[in-house]
């Protein structure tokens, strides 16, 4: 047990109204807003046939919420190279990862993303 001076505080409360990690310093990748979520939402329509089916006999894994396709409980992203580039991107330049490299992105990206 290490001993404190009398004149020291004794640390009872010393954390009182402390925050360790402010909100601003966290950013969101992936939202349900903005610009990005709209492409997302529109390109369903885009969606493969065998996925729509899948959507509609209620595969396993597979469910739509709203206008965007899941599965496995990650966003389904049609063929769409401008999607696919900006999810990528997204995961790759970020200032939260960093430059992580090929396996980091992957990894990153399949968190929340899934396409064939």
């Amino acid at each position: 047990m290490l001993s404190r001076r009398p004149d020291h505080s004794q640390g009872k409360s010393d954390n009182k109204d402390q925050i360790v990690l402010k909100e601003e310093w966290f950013r969101n990748i992936t939202t349900q807003e903005g610009e990005f979520w709209k492409e997302i939402e529109e390109a369903e329509e885009f969606a493969e046939e065998k996925v729509q089916g899948a959507v509609e006999r209620s595969e396993e894994g597979w469910r739509r919420e709203g206008k965007v396709i899941l599965w496995k409980e990650r966003i389904y992203i049609p063929d769409s190279a401008m999607l696919h580039e900006e999810i990528i991107t997204r995961h790759h330049d970020s200032e939260l990862a960093g430059h992580p490299g090929y396996t980091k992105t992957h990894e990153l990206t399949t968190r929340n993303y899934w396409w064939p």
